[in-house]
């Protein structure tokens, strides 16, 4: 891909209970990041970990990967906590998201 273009991105969520994760996912059905977490209850999650392809560096897939989580959790009515410290840096970066933490 050349470097100036950005890839069609998409955000899925994948859970098998107590564990789950949001994938960001290209057109081609790759995977190129994911967060994870750990349900705590019904209506609280853990988010722990962050992890975005090197080949989306730049290119804000953390943030959409974390655009999605928020989102969802709005959608749901889930609360988050968080552990992982990309997460926890977005949070501070993005205060209109504060809704959303337990």
């Amino acid at each position: 891909m050349p470097e100036n273009q950005t890839p069609t991105l998409r955000v899925e969520i994948e859970e098998d209970p107590p564990r789950g994760r949001f994938k960001l996912v290209n057109d081609a059905g790759q995977m190129l990041g994911e967060m994870t977490f750990s349900r705590a209850r019904d209506d609280l999650v853990i988010i722990d970990h962050t992890e975005v392809d090197d080949a989306l560096r730049g290119k804000k897939g953390g943030l959409r990967l974390f655009e999605g989580m928020v989102a969802w959790a709005r959608e749901t009515g889930t609360s988050i906590m968080s552990t992982c410290p990309f997460a926890n840096a977005m949070f501070e970066r993005n205060p209109e998201s504060h809704d959303v933490l337990a």
